[in-house]
């Protein structure tokens, strides 16, 4: 099996047996109730395409796999409060990526930008200087 549709079927939480699908190039889950993904998403190394729509996640994992970059559509998840992006092949953070208000942390590391150690969070938007700490 290459792709399977499992869109808009109520679905709370992905089923565990997806692991198990490992040479699936594309899944595709928007319209259901999931919260988050879970983290077995990153063990589909062949997945292409991830469908997850974006109504109502939270938690995004997208780790080890060769992600070139992320959608801008990203911004759109504002109830997200955790993306793991890391050990892809990202250079570079999706744009207005400072939309996510509830981010509370980002995992970018192993990626081409560099090894970052350290998770990062989006600036304050609502600061005076748009959350650009001043240069020296």
């Amino acid at each position: 099996m290459n792709s399977l549709d499992i869109s808009r079927i109520n679905l709370m939480a992905l089923p565990p047996a997806l692991a198990c699908l490992t040479a699936l190039t594309a899944l595709k889950v928007s319209g259901n109730r999931l919260p988050e993904l879970p983290q077995f998403i990153s063990q589909l190394s062949q997945l292409r395409l991830l469908d997850i729509g974006f109504q109502y996640t939270r938690t995004l994992y997208v780790s080890h796999n060769r992600l070139r970059e992320l959608p801008e559509e990203l911004s759109c998840l504002v109830s997200l409060t955790l993306l793991d992006a890391s050990m892809n092949c990202l250079m570079l953070l999706p744009r207005h990526w400072e939309r996510l208000k509830d981010l509370q942390c980002l995992m970018f590391n192993e990626n081409k930008a560099g090894d970052a150690t350290q998770a990062v969070t989006p600036p304050d938007a609502d600061a005076p200087d748009g959350g650009q700490a001043a240069g020296p």
